[in-house]
């Protein structure tokens, strides 16, 4: 079974098992012209749908157009709210077809929603839960759709307040296979106000794959489903928003998975958002971003500054700022930046189309690759760094920091001592002596990834292109420790580290990184006189 059917074998599933409850009064609602009114349009379809009621069971709006070529709805007032578990597929269109290339897009999306007559408006909005309310568009799948023009946003979801015992949330919302925010090539900036935002009380909402599951079963395969891929580019603000003013009802566990978010269909060029690619603000919590593109953002490529006490965000595997086949689509802020509440986040992995291609996955940024502030903030950061505009990994404020004696200055991620490398040595007659010190806390277990690079960092401090080892230690009663390691290297490589280890806050099991040490560059005569020039 090749990739193509397997996808289409598991969103099959997907909407078979949301099908399941109660499927009697399930039903298909054909939208069959373009009018903004009326029967056979979507508005209508829409109504109609809703209006089924309790139980509540999945309805289907599919599309059946005549004529060929891309049909244009254009709403004159926004269309009424999804408020019945509903698929909305675009891709059931004659004609219609899914993305089949894992890089660049053959999808021929041939349903486009308009909305440069419908006002201050939303695309398509998910109505949740609300006390006597018998239905919700919870559950909803709005696929193989081009959603643009709408002054509010693309794709809408924000739930209410209500009180305990009480369920006001909206949620377990999939965004598959759509161009949100372009025109119907994916190629053409028509952008939105927001791409899509998910605010108050919004939870469980999916955007592309879902996450890899690592074989456990009920997740995502290890390479992103390409057939499931949204574009979300081109938008006035945020690619995607997730947030809410009230902490007691908060945005959380959403997963943004192998979609392109601020390029074309292509991933290649550049196509960005005005704000940010992805926004975690306030109120948000349990965000994972995994192996997307996320590049062009007027803003930062990652902005967050929301993890809600208790959730622990992960930003794994993604291109920021670099683009298919390693194209240049650099973020005007920082790639990551990470502030406030936001504690325990994990920033981690190479993209998944760079593997083994010596090039970095945080690059071309004008600011830091990973830029953290607030003292409360708890980062781990693995993953690899070249050509931002600042450093690899930026602890504030802004620049580099200095090393402290024993390490007691604090910060974000405690502004944790950067190692400090020696110069390179021949430890033989083909491999090299990497060595260095750190002086941090005292009686600490400690790790100091290496990494390698084409050049130093213009700071002298990184970069990171190639994470190639780690040495294991831990530090002495003075909280120093003296590291070495043989490795098999190049004249001409220039070599960094990092120190990473366990928060010193008590009850605290967070991971913290360094910022990049001194960066030291194999000298050319190594092998023949030890050192080299």
């Amino acid at each position: 079974m090749g990739m193509h059917a397997i996808g289409k074998f598991r969103i099959g599933v997907v909407l078979v098992a949301m099908c399941m409850f109660g499927s009697a009064a399930a039903g298909t609602f054909t939208v069959t012209n373009t009018n903004d009114s009326g029967t056979g349009s979507l508005r209508q379809a829409i109504l109609n749908a809703n209006a089924v009621g309790s139980p509540c069971d999945k309805q289907t709006i599919s599309f059946a157009i005549p004529g060929t070529g891309v049909h244009t709805i254009r709403p004159t007032s926004q269309l009424p709210a999804l408020d019945i578990p509903t698929t909305l597929d675009g891709y059931s269109q004659p004609g219609a077809q899914m993305n089949s290339l894992n890089q660049g897009e053959n999808a021929v999306l041939l349903i486009e929603l308009d909305g440069s007559l419908a006002g201050n408006s939303s695309g398509i909005v998910v109505a949740g839960n609300a006390p006597l309310k018998s239905c919700s568009g919870n559950g909803s799948f709005i696929i193989g759709l081009v959603i643009n023009r709408f002054q509010s946003a693309g794709i809408l979801a924000s739930g209410t307040t209500c009180l305990s015992g009480q369920f006001c949330n909206v949620g377990g919302i999939y965004v598959y296979g759509n161009f949100i925010g372009t025109d119907p090539t994916g190629l053409v900036a028509e952008g939105n106000g927001f791409g899509i935002y998910f605010g108050l009380n919004s939870e469980f909402n999916q955007i592309g794959d879902a996450l890899y599951s690592g074989g456990a079963g009920g997740g995502g395969s290890f390479d992103p489903l390409p057939l499931i891929r949204n574009v979300i580019s081109g938008n006035v603000h945020d690619g995607i928003y997730l947030g809410s003013p009230n902490v007691a009802f908060p945005s959380v566990t959403h997963r943004i998975r192998g979609n392109y978010i601020g390029v074309d269909a292509t991933g290649a060029h550049a196509l960005g958002n005005g704000g940010h690619g992805v926004f975690a603000d306030a109120g948000s919590g349990a965000t994972q971003v995994s192996d997307n593109v996320i590049g062009a953002s007027g803003g930062d490529g990652i902005h967050m500054v929301g993890n809600v006490n208790g959730f622990f965000s992960t930003i794994t595997g993604n291109g920021i700022g670099v683009g298919i086949g390693g194209a240049s689509v650099g973020n005007a802020g920082d790639g990551v930046f990470i502030s406030n509440d936001a504690r325990a986040v994990s920033v981690a992995g190479q993209f998944h189309y760079l593997l083994n291609s010596g090039k970095a996955a945080i690059s071309h940024n004008g600011g830091a690759g990973v830029y953290i502030e607030g003292n409360g903030s708890g980062v781990d950061v693995v993953s690899t760094y070249s050509g931002n505009g600042g450093l690899g990994i930026d602890l504030a404020p802004r620049g580099l920091n200095p090393n402290d004696a024993l390490d007691v200055d604090n910060g974000p991620n405690e502004l944790l001592n950067k190692p400090v490398l020696a110069r390179p040595t021949a430890a033989s007659s083909s491999m090299v002596n990497i060595s260095g010190s750190i002086d941090t806390t005292a009686d600490t277990n400690i790790e100091i990834d290496l990494y390698r690079s084409a050049a130093c960092n213009p700071s002298g401090f990184g970069d990171g292109e190639v994470a190639f080892d780690n040495i294991q230690t831990k530090t002495d009663a003075s909280g120093h420790v003296d590291f070495s390691r043989a490795e098999s290297l190049s004249p001409g490589q220039a070599i960094t580290a990092t120190a990473r280890r366990f928060a010193q806050i008590p009850n605290d099991s967070t991971l913290i990184v360094s910022e990049f040490s001194n960066c030291q560059v194999i000298g050319d005569n190594i092998f023949a006189d030890g050192f080299g020039p």
